[in-house]
Order: C-alpha cells, then structure tokens, then sequence
C-alpha cells in the first residue's frame, strides 16, 4: 500500500511538468485556432459589408425612381427594372443570413418582406411619395445598423475601426442619396416645405458628422483618397449650392442645370471611395492570415510533442485509478439518483399541470449522467419526452398493435407492476430494442403511474449503463412514482375546482357590473342579460330570452361585417369593435361591442358574452364637430376645405370618363359698400339670403362653397364630353345665377346694390391641380369685373 502511494507520488511529479507544456501548447495552439476563426468571421463581416452596399446602393435608386414615378407617373419601364436589380440584392442578403448569424436580421428580413406592400401602394399610388420614401429609408437604417451592431463569433479590436468607417461613408452615401431626394421636392407645393427643409438640413449634417468621424478614424491612405474622390471636386460647389437652396427656390439656383450632376457624381465616386476602403481592408486581412498560419504551425509542432509525452504518461496512470474507479462510479450513482428525486421532490410542489409534469420530468431523468431517455406513455398512446428521434420512433411504433402488445408499455398497463430490463442483448420487451445499441441504450426500467387507484401511464426510464437498476435505485424510483401519482390526482382536484368556480364565475358575469351584458349558449341563443342591458334596449328579460342577437340587427352593416365577427370568435376568442343595433322603439343606437367566446377545460365554446357600451351621442357630437370642420358658420355651405376635397374628386373622375366639368367663380360686387353703409348684420343677411339663391338655382350634384368675404365658387360636373356644349351649359348656369342674385331688391327694407361678377373654367381631365384650376376661375372673375360688372367670363389662356 505504501510501494504504491510512493509510486503514484514519483510518477505525479513527472506528470506535472507533461501536463504544464501541454497545457502552455494547448493554449497556444487554441489562440492560434481562435486567430482563425476571427479571421474567417471578419472576412464574413466584410462580406456582409459588401452586401450591405449593394443592396442600400439598388434601394436607393428605386426609391428615387419611385418618388419620381409617384409625381409624374412616368418611368414605369425603369421602375421595375430597378426593383429586379433590388429583388436579386436581397435574395444576396437573405442567403447570407441563413448562413450567418447578424443582430436584427429578422427585423430587417421583416422589413424586405413589406418592401413589396409599399411597392403595391406606389404602383397604386395609394401612398404619398413623402411616406413612401421614408419607408426606404427606414429600411437603410436597419441595414446600416446591422453593419455596426454585427456580431463576431471571436470579437476583436483588429477591424474594429474598419468597420466603423466603412460604416460612416455607407452612412454619408445614403444621406447623400437622400438629399437628392428631398432637393427634387422642395418646391412642390403637395408637400410641407417646412419638413423638407428640415430633412435637407438633417442630412446634410448627418454628412458632416460621418465625414468628420471617417477622417478621424480611416487610414492615411483612405483619407488621402477620399479627398481626391470627394472633399476636393465637390465640397465648394456643395457648399455653393446647399446655400443658394437656402435663400432662393430651385429654379433661381445658378447652378440649376448640372446640380444633378454634380450630387450624382458624388454619390458615385463615394460608392467608389467606399469600394476603395473595402479592398484595403481585405488586403490587411489577407496579410493578417498569412502571418498567422506561420505562427500556427511552429505551435502544432510543440502541441505534438507534448501530446505524445502526456499520452505516455497518462497510460502508467491508468493502471493505477483504474481500480479506484469502479468503486466511485458506484458511489457517484447513488448520489445522481439522490439529486434527481431531490429535484423532483421540489418541482412537484410547484406544478399545477399535468403536461408540464411529464414533460418536465422527462426532461430531468433523460438530464442525468447515468440516463440516455425518458418517455411517459398514458392510456391513449400518447408519448411524454424531450424532442428526439427516440421519441419520434416510439411515437410510430406504439401505434402498430403487434408491436404494442409485446411492449413494456402494454405489459405494465396490463399488470400493474413495474419491469426491469438488466440488458438488451437477449431481449425484445422493449420497442427501443431494435435501436439499443445506436443510441447506447444498455438497460431500462418501467413503472406504472397510479391516478386514483387506477394505472394511468407508465414512466420507461432508460440507463446507459448495464444492470444499473439495482434493488436500491428501483425503490428509490418507485417512492418518486407515488409522489407523482399524488401529484396528479391534487392536479385532478384543482382542475375540479377551477371548472366549478368558472361555471359560477359565467353565472354571475351578467349581474356584477352597470355595463350592459348578455350571455349566449353557444348556438347563439340568449340565456342571460343584465338590467344594464334590458334598459339600453327596451325589451324585458322576458322578451330576450331563447332570442337570437339578429332581434337587434339593422341594415348598417353588410354580411361581410358579420363574417368578420364570427372570423375573429373562431380565430382569436374575442371581437371588439362598433356595432349599429335597433333597440325595442327601432331607433338606431351605436354600441361599443366586445364579444368573447367562454371555453371549457378542453377548448371547446360552450357560451358567448357580449359587452356593450352606448356611444350613440358620441357619434352625435363626432358628426356636429365634422359638419363645423368642413362648412362655413355662416351660411352653412360647404367652405374651402370640403371644395378642394370635391375637386379633387371632381378631376379624377374627369381624367376617366372625359366628360366636362366646370367652375364658378362669383364675387359679389358692391359688397364692400353694402357692409360700410347698412352694417355688418345687413350684410350678412345678405350672404344668407344669397346662399340660400344659389343652393335653389342648383342641381343637387352641384357644389356651391362659400370660400370667404363675398366670395362664392360653384362645381358643376357631368356637363357634356363635347366642349361646345359644356361652355354653353356653364354661360346659362351663369346667367341663372346672375338673373337669380339680381331678383334679389330687398334686404330689411334696404335696397339690393349688389351684383355678382362671376368667372367660368372647364376641365375635363386630370392633369391640372384643383389650385390652377381655381386660379383659372379667379382669373375670368376679374376679366368680368374689368367688363363692367354684373356679367361673366370665360378663362382664356394668354
């Protein structure tokens, strides 16, 4: 005993020294590994990089592309063609993301997904172009983001500044890109200068701070080549023109006809500095690997050495711990199995279903050291266990009634008593047999799960060792079984419980709130309502019960809206949303409604609760509040806003059908007088009085607006598609209107000076704005006033 402790000291003392330069080799050989590793994950980093650029690089061409298609609706041809180019980068960048873990590459996949609803908008232009562009540029963050946040598998300050670089001239070439946009729109009156102008002002200084970063960080030689390709061509004409942008509009700035260019080559020679940098840096890189894979090699060969001085050693040990091992393996299992049902003890106390419980006490057995598989089989065939080809085999094979008889499973449902299976090698008990040896499976044990005196699954626990269910470890297993059965049936009673307390919940749902609420059966037969509700709608309990809802349905919605609702039940549970009913006097009233769907334990619809809330003054106050918004206070006609919404109308319906349409632009002259001479409420009499002329002398179709003072604007459409015949329909419209306005002599006693002027503009297309329209007709306006008054004009083109 004493020879061989000397022994084992000696030999120690020659192993320390092995084991010290094999671990020093090791390490070196690992950073050597890791230096790889990096290298490969910074070259896919540069890739990705790559990627970046071409797919920001297409996105912004397609976004100005389509920023010009929505104003001018032309370059269609162009448009798509660009979007192939943008279809096939982000093919590029989504093979890379399988193949690549990068942060946030789902939300940007996410984002590329919706790329293709925003182009059905802009092929409908059913989207401003303002938005549609800031939907680009949304997804360029995102994709500028993921080049800074990208994540290495071995992180390294090598390339770090790199990286960021290469990020600022991707950042200044997509605010670049972006100016250009924004410049394009600056004068078109459809968008809020004031925005614009702040935008242009945001990229520009968003420019400037990249650029200063980048010339912080980037090589001597990449700042060198950045002011050749971009600082000194550009930044004085830049500068010139950002400023002329500031106090002029686009047409007066001096170097209005090659701006273009001139941004246009700037964004080009970026995406050429940008390339520049990027070669750089897979240069450096390349020179990075070949200095490591010198050093690799010299640390393989010391790595070898002491390989083969550690294995030398390490086989005069094995004869020694040998012996010693199969003693503590045996002590070692008995404490395994200890803290495995010491673990289990805890989680039973705290588990309220009985999935869970399965699932997750499979999960611990098959966790053991000393465990290859676990599954739990209840009465129905179904199979508890961890994800695993093991489970997908037994899942197939239990089906099979020749093979599940001869099963422990059936066995032990049979018998009611537990199975030990010492080995495999002479048996086929088990359905795993088959597959034993592939998947080390040595030995097993299955016990019966009792569920109020009554076998209600079986636990197959499966060792990778042989015989390993000795006496002591299957009465250790089987005292965890009966703490499971009693964990099953506490679950049984809880669940009892919870049903009992659920039916009385439902019970008392309909009378513990001032809400109105009804309960349905789950065929839509009402069962129960609340006084809340009785009140709302008139009718007495009584009258409600064994009804439908369709007692209440009117003729506000279509059988679509109803479909919705049952969709949303079945789908999701609930529906929320506004519901027109008729109560018992058939008076409309809207309701705020939220219907849920009441499940059983099993998932099935056992009833229905529906909860309203009348807003029916709400929508009163809601209509009174958009009538004030679109109508003038005075004469109650239609104002400004609402004519402008109805012309806009009136023109793209023009620009279909082609038929002619009209405006009538009536200013009333001697109004001025009127008010200085009789008052204020003379006159405004007299605007009423007039108003109310118009509104008879009109069609119904027609729009008569009061757009301020004594100004008043006629639309007429659906003339005729002859133009001869549309202007003499407006001359006899105007004479109408002017013989109307003069039969007006009296005004409280005072005598009626006042005469209209009116100007007459037709339209029978789209291609004019419904301000140049209005222009038009102010225009005749005057051309009346300047004839002597009390007439009308026709517009002219000069």
């Amino acid at each position: 005993m004493l020879q061989n402790k000397l022994f084992t000291k000696i030999l120690m003392i020659f192993l320390l020294p092995a084991l010290g330069t094999f671990l020093f080799t090791s390490l070196m050989v690992y950073e050597k590994v890791k230096v790889f590793d990096q290298i490969k994950s910074i070259d896919t980093s540069l890739n990705y990089m790559k990627n970046v650029q071409q797919l920001m690089d297409s996105l912004q061409k397609e976004r100005s592309i389509s920023a010009i298609y929505l104003l001018s609706k032309k370059f269609k041809y162009n448009l798509n063609n660009q979007r192939l180019e943008s279809n096939q980068n982000i093919n590029n960048i989504k093979k890379f993301f399988i193949n690549n873990r990068i942060e946030n590459s789902k939300k940007i996949e996410q984002q590329l997904e919706e790329l293709y609803t925003l182009r059905n908008a802009i092929d409908r232009f059913s989207i401003k172009p303002y938005d549609a562009i800031n939907k680009y540029i949304y997804i360029n963050k995102l994709l500028l983001d993921s080049t800074i946040t990208i994540k290495l598998e071995h992180s390294s300050s090598l390339f770090t500044r790199t990286y960021l670089h290469l990020n600022n001239l991707l950042t200044i070439k997509e605010y670049a890109e972006i100016e250009i946009t924004f410049m394009t729109m600056i004068n078109e009156e459809k968008f809020d200068q004031i925005r614009i102008h702040n935008d242009l002002i945001n990229a520009q200084a968003v420019q400037k701070i990249h650029q200063n970063e980048f010339l912080l960080r980037a090589s001597n030689e990449d700042i060198y080549k950045y002011k050749i390709l971009i600082e000194n061509p550009f930044s004085t004409q830049l500068a010139f023109i950002r400023e002329e942008f500031k106090i002029v509009s686009l047409e007066d700035v001096i170097y209005v006809k090659n701006w273009w260019e001139i941004f246009r080559s700037r964004t080009f020679n970026l995406n050429e500095m940008y390339d520049f940098s990027l070669l750089n840096a897979k240069e450096e890189l390349l020179a990075y690997e070949e200095q490591s894979n010198n050093k690799q090699q010299l640390s393989f060969l010391f790595l070898f050495l002491s390989i083969i001085i550690t294995i030398f050693l390490l086989y005069l040990l094995q004869s020694i711990t040998k012996k010693e091992e199969k003693s503590f393996n045996e002590v070692d299992t008995q404490h395994e199995v200890y803290k495995l049902l010491n673990k289990t003890n805890k989680i039973l106390l705290k588990i309220k279903e009985e999935k869970v419980l399965f699932n997750g006490l499979c999960y611990m057995i098959s966790k053991n050291k000393n465990m290859s598989f676990a599954l739990i089989c209840k009465g129905d065939k179904k199979i508890h266990a961890n994800s695993s080809p093991l489970k997908d085999y037994v899942s197939q094979k239990i089906n099979t009634p020749i093979i599940y008889n001869k099963s422990l499973i059936a066995k032990v449902f049979d018998s009611g008593e537990g199975i030990i299976i010492n080995t495999f090698e002479k048996t086929e008990a088990s359905i795993l047999a088959s597959v034993a040896r592939k998947y080390n499976l040595k030995s097993a044990a299955a016990f019966p799960i009792i569920k109020f005196g009554k076998v209600y699954a079986v636990l197959i626990i499966y060792s990778n060792k042989l015989s390993f269910f000795n006496n002591e470890i299957e009465i250790l297993f089987n005292n965890m079984i009966n703490d499971v059965s009693h964990t099953l049936e506490k679950i049984a009673y809880e669940d009892m419980r919870k049903k009992q307390e659920d039916e009385l919940r439902i019970a008392s749902y309909a009378f513990e709130t001032n809400e109105p609420m009804l309960i349905t059966n789950k065929s839509s037969h009402i069962i129960k309502a609340n006084q809340a509700f009785c009140n709302v709608l008139g009718y007495s309990l009584q009258e409600l019960v064994k009804q439908t809802p369709n007692m209440f349905k009117s003729n506000y919605h279509d059988s679509d809206f109803f479909k919705n609702i049952w969709n949303d039940l079945s789908l999701h549970g609930s529906w929320s949303g506004e519901l027109y009913n008729y109560n018992k006097k058939q008076e409309l009233l809207a309701l705020r409604s939220t219907i849920t769907a009441i499940k059983d334990s099993k998932g099935e619809v056992t009833h229905y609760l529906a909860q309203y809330l009348d807003i029916s003054k709400e929508k009163e106050k809601e209509k009174a509040l958009e009538f004030i918004a679109t109508h003038d206070n005075l004469t109650k006609l239609p104002n400004r806003f609402l004519l402008m919404d109805r012309l806009k109308q009136a023109l793209l319906k023009a620009g279909r059908i082609k038929n002619y349409a009209c405006i009538l632009f009536i200013d009333l002259d001697n109004f001025k007088e009127t008010n200085d001479t009789m008052g204020h409420e003379i006159g405004d009499k007299l605007l009423i009085l007039v108003a109310n002329t118009l509104k008879r002398t009109l069609r119904k179709e027609d729009t008569v607006a009061r757009i301020g003072g004594d100004e008043f604007i006629i639309l007429a459409q659906n003339l005729s598609i002859d133009e001869q015949e549309a202007k003499a329909y407006a001359k006899a419209l105007a004479n109408k209107i002017k013989a109307a306005i003069n039969d007006i002599k009296k005004i409280d006693q005072h005598t009626n000076i006042v005469t209209p002027s009116i100007g007459i503009t037709l339209f029978n297309n789209n291609k004019q704005k419904a301000s140049e329209i209005i222009k038009e007709a102010d225009k005749a306006m005057y051309q009346a006033k300047n004839s002597g008054k009390n007439t009308s004009s026709f517009y002219e083109q000069t």
